[in-house]
């Protein structure tokens, strides 16, 4: 078992600091006992202050556990964690340190760069725009990102512990949003319209999904709720425009029926007119004056299929607002 585990273990002088002893786990490190035996423990510490440390750590207290130091071998650096103790002689002298170094490089490269993940994960959740919540099934708040103080304009601390329900403006929309949940399990882009505490409607959209225990029983939700405010505005905005233009459009509707069905009534008149006068004057008129009569009853027809085609449109409007 000394020689098979990755451990490695020493025996060195108080005196001079030489190493006497290394067991062969040493090669872990590239290396061999021969080359380590009768060095200096001088010779491996990056840092000579951790060397001054532990040496000093030692006469004083006697032992040293677990104190994470760099060594360098054969141009390799390497981070360990050095384990060791004084052994005194028959007149109770210091005369010996033993005690084991283990790598520990990958474990600080691990927690590096779990480090590095946390911090930039934290950074985006505390950046988040969009708000994280975690809620029970009842609607009790467990957890909130920092968004949601932006939102709202209340510390999350107030909120913790309180019913997220409370800040619905239709009650249905719980319920629904609650039937959505438990049948799915999830639901997505659910719009919805809270308040905020001064009374100000907010408007979201919530991506969640159900979190279950090992018994497959549903005990909380989580998801996130993105502002949609300004779309929001911006459909009513949009509806409201829609409506005007629906009723200034009704009001074209009706001024074109008024106008073509009051037209038609002066344009028979000019038309029976020249008739009359055509048949009354037949054989007394010259060719200028039966051309001029021509373009009269010509003119009167065109003008009568515009009023026609007019009267016409605003009847298609009328029907078309009687099938929506």
């Amino acid at each position: 078992m000394f020689e098979s585990v990755r451990d490695v273990f020493f025996r060195a002088s108080v005196k001079d600091q030489k190493i006497i002893d290394i067991s062969p786990s040493c090669s872990y490190f590239n290396i061999q006992q021969e080359e380590v035996i009768g060095s200096n423990f001088a010779d491996f510490y990056y840092d000579p202050e951790d060397r001054k440390y532990i040496l000093e750590e030692l006469k004083s207290v006697g032992e040293i556990k677990n104190y994470d130091v760099q060594i360098k071998v054969n141009t390799i650096l390497y981070t360990v964690s050095v384990n060791a103790r004084i052994i005194v002689d028959e007149n109770n002298e210091p005369d010996y340190i033993v005690g084991s170094v283990r790598d520990i490089s990958d474990k600080i490269e691990t927690e590096k760069n779990l480090k590095v993940s946390e911090e930039k994960f934290r950074s985006i959740y505390e950046n988040f725009q969009d708000i994280y919540m975690k809620i029970t099934m009842e609607g009790i708040l467990l957890d909130v990102s920092p968004s949601f103080e932006k939102n709202f304009q209340i510390p999350s601390s107030d909120i913790i512990g309180k019913s997220v329900f409370d800040y619905y403006h239709n009650k249905k929309n719980k319920a629904l949003f609650l039937k959505k949940l438990k049948t799915n399990g999830h639901i997505s882009d659910f719009d919805v319209q809270l308040y905020d505490p001064q009374g100000k409607p907010l408007y979201f959209s919530i991506n969640a999904h159900v979190l279950y225990d090992k018994k497959g029983m549903p005990v909380n939700i989580e998801g996130t709720m993105r502002n949609i405010n300004e779309r929001r505005h911006m459909q009513d905005e949009m509806l409201s425009k829609n409506r005007r233009l629906e009723f200034q459009n009704t009001e074209l509707e009706q001024f074109a029926y008024i106008a073509s069905h009051d037209l038609q009534e002066p344009l028979i008149t000019v038309s029976h007119c020249s008739q009359l006068l055509e048949e009354e004057l037949t054989g007394k008129l010259d060719e200028d004056q039966q051309h001029y009569l021509g373009f009269i009853r010509s003119s009167t027809l065109r003008m009568q299929l515009l009023v026609k085609g007019l009267l016409d449109y605003s009847r298609i409007g009328k029907e078309r607002k009687k099938q929506l």
